[in-house]
């Protein structure tokens, strides 16, 4: 497998999801189907800000080492790639870590724990959560964090691969 199937331009605009988001938060047309509306809304406001932040440390690394840029590239066929970000953003900024993980938190909540009830302070709480990330991960910002901290990430992945390959998961 070369590198051509490795590219491969996105044509959806994450921001989309976040859009929708707010729209099916504030429609009362959907008040028969409340909880799951805002369960919907918990988790396209993640996958908004989780997709745009994923795309962004992914054309960066690109661009700036292409050894970090294969490791990255290898979790996105592994089903890791959510974990991979949380713990890119960790490094590159624990506040930053923080907020991501708290959304995610909220994510698997709206969309995997059917016996908890999730309604509108859920849904308000991750969009607070979004507008803090958003405000934090700025592209430049992104950009300058991750050439800095390179080497860290770097030996991060690594060493997240050598733990697959002694679980037998490589």
């Amino acid at each position: 497998m070369g590198n051509d199937s490795l590219r491969y331009r996105i044509n959806f605009s994450p921001d989309s999801f976040k859009e929708l988001a707010k729209q099916l938060m504030q429609d009362p047309d959907y008040r028969v189907v409340d909880e799951a509306r805002y369960r919907t809304v918990v988790s396209r406001f993640y996958y908004a800000v989780f997709l745009e932040i994923r795309e962004r440390i992914r054309q960066f690394l690109q661009t700036l080492d292409a050894e970090t840029f294969r490791l990255f590239m290898y979790f996105f066929k592994t089903g890791e790639i959510h974990a991979i970000i949380r713990e890119i953003l960790h490094l590159l900024d624990p506040f930053v870590g923080n907020i991501f993980s708290k959304l995610h938190l909220e994510r698997r909540k709206a969309d995997y724990e059917l016996d908890e009830y999730v309604g509108f302070p859920n849904a308000y709480k991750a969009s607070k959560l979004v507008q803090k990330l958003q405000q934090r991960t700025a592209e430049q910002t992104l950009r300058m964090l991750l050439n800095e901290n390179l080497p860290k990430v770097n030996r991060a992945l690594k060493a997240r691969v050598k733990r697959r390959r002694c679980h037998g998961r490589y």
